[in-house]
């Protein structure tokens, strides 16, 4: 006699060869809960969300400080900041650059080349990208209406 046990809320689905018996749950727990748990979860962050974002949403004045200064310093502080940046990184490129066009001469390994070509090649487009990113951002700015980039010059040179 073979005696079977098991818990309740519990089916036999399959029989293996091995004499091994393969049980499955057919409980309470339907896909159904956990949509309403995801349903929960979600209407808390909505309402979490639309309670955080009503003070921002009321801020209407349009106002920007850096362009009511009337001198002119937060201004010329700002695009002197940008145009030392770029510079920095310029001159890093360059300094990359003649570095590894040095160890260039030295390596035999081709394997050693490529990565230093490589490492030119991340080098220069970093720089492109300092140096083009004030431009783009005074153009984006300009159509959508930020009035930051009417005040302040962001291009570098």
């Amino acid at each position: 006699m073979i005696e079977l046990r098991m818990e309740p809320n519990h089916r036999i689905t399959r029989l293996e060869r091995t004499g091994r018996a393969v049980v499955e749950y057919v409980g309470e727990w339907t896909f159904g809960d956990s949509i309403t748990r995801v349903g929960r979860v979600s209407l808390v962050v909505v309402i979490l969300v639309t309670l955080l974002a009503q003070p921002v949403a009321a801020q209407t004045d349009t106002t920007n400080p850096v362009c009511e200064d009337s001198s002119g310093t937060l201004q010329d502080m700002i695009s002197g900041f940008l145009q030392i940046t770029v510079g920095i990184g310029v001159m890093g490129l360059l300094i990359v650059w003649q570095l590894d066009e040095l160890l260039n001469m030295f390596t035999t390994n081709p394997e050693q080349k490529r990565r230093l070509k490589q490492h030119r090649t991340g080098a220069a487009r970093s720089a492109f990208v300092l140096v083009a990113l004030g431009p783009l951002a005074k153009v984006a700015g300009t159509i959508m209406g930020l009035p930051l980039a009417s005040c302040v010059d962001l291009v570098p040179f």
